[in-house]
């Protein structure tokens, strides 16, 4: 199940996200999700999502998504299952305008 053609959206929500992960059913094996640049996502796409046991391969990229913490990321990799063979995770951070990024990298 792959969608990877939602690069730099801005109408790409955190309801969208949580129904598209919602569309991974125990048959799926691979999933991908690209959202790199979807600036109006935030934590909350995170936020009651699960992944099936059955699940082998994942590659989500949340790249310069400003409104995505570390802290949500990291209570995301909690869910990951634990058969998963292979991750691939972006969560490259937002360049601000000042050279700053968002949000801030610790």
């Amino acid at each position: 199940l792959v969608f990877d053609d939602l690069l730099a959206l801005d109408t790409v929500t955190d309801a969208d996200v949580k129904k598209i992960i919602g569309l991974i059913s125990p048959n799926i094996e691979t999933f991908t999700l690209d959202v790199c640049g979807c600036t109006n996502l935030t934590d909350d796409a995170f936020d009651g999502i699960s992944l099936p046991n059955t699940l082998v391969h994942l590659d989500l990229n949340f790249g310069s998504a400003p409104n995505i913490t570390n802290d949500a990321v990291i209570e995301f990799a909690k869910k990951i299952p634990s058969g998963l063979k292979s991750l691939k995770l972006n969560t490259t951070g937002f360049k601000n305008p000042d050279g700053t990024f968002s949000p801030p990298r610790s």
